[in-house]
């Protein structure tokens, strides 16, 4: 009888771990969100305007990639996911987006399409995702200055109008 219980004790003891561990999981996921990152760079420089759009259906990084190829292939996607638009005025400028989908487990303040783009981040995607925030572009610049990748879609010096928290 003795064996018996040690053995029920111990399945007891794996099933609660294993619940726990199924929570810890859960809960990261929750914490996680999946962000749509629009770059608009101006030809010709090295200046690039940075929104993260969240939309809370999707959920995951599959969702939202599969949501860029239509758009890419120009085919007709949902058009109430991901509302933007990109104003050009008559300036002669040539902008240039691109979109990326990204996870990150922080805080970032809602996108404000008429708020000024006083926040300057370095964002760094080379292994893993890290925003750092400047006090100005030039001090983000001269950071990656000797950065083989500078000013690519993996490393670049970004203009936001958006907090990111620990950053």
């Amino acid at each position: 009888m003795r064996n018996g219980y040690v053995q029920n004790t111990f399945l007891l003891n794996l099933l609660v771990l294993m619940l726990l561990l199924a929570q810890t999981v859960a809960v990261r996921a929750e914490s996680s969100k999946v962000y749509l990152l629009g770059n608009i760079t101006i030809r010709g420089t090295p200046v690039t305007l940075s929104v993260l759009l969240h939309e809370r259906r999707i959920t995951e990084l599959s969702e939202c990639q599969a949501f860029l190829m239509k758009n890419i292939r120009s085919s007709v996607a949902d058009k109430e996911l991901y509302r933007h638009h990109i104003r050009q005025e008559e300036t002669g400028i040539t902008v240039k987006p691109r979109y990326r989908c990204i996870e990150s487990d922080r805080q970032i303040s809602r996108w404000d399409p008429r708020g000024f783009y006083k926040y300057i981040y370095l964002v760094d995607m080379r292994d893993s995702l890290s925003f750092t925030r400047y006090d100005d572009t030039n001090s983000c610049w001269a950071a990656i200055r000797d950065e083989a990748e500078k000013h690519s879609d993996n490393l670049f010096c970004a203009k936001m109008n958006q907090l990111i928290d620990g950053a």
